[in-house]
């Protein structure tokens, strides 16, 4: 996680990119235009792509409970 603060960048600082989450790190693994390929015959209101992250983190996350007993 970044901190934020009110110091100024130095010169160094612009050569270092940090990210700002996890996400940001795993944007930049993951090759997604490979997976719109792979999910372009899917025929779908919202991109393909956008709902299989959605799918990802909440498995990532263990947010989907199919088979939780209540």
């Amino acid at each position: 996680m970044r901190v934020k603060t009110t110091q100024e960048q130095t010169f160094a600082d612009s050569f270092i990119n940090i990210p700002n989450s996890q996400l940001d790190i795993i944007n930049k693994v993951i090759d997604w235009e490979v997976i719109a390929k792979d999910l372009s015959h899917i025929k779908v209101d919202y991109s393909a792509v956008s709902l299989f992250k959605a799918l990802l983190i909440g498995t990532w996350h263990n947010l989907m409970h199919l088979n939780s007993k209540r």
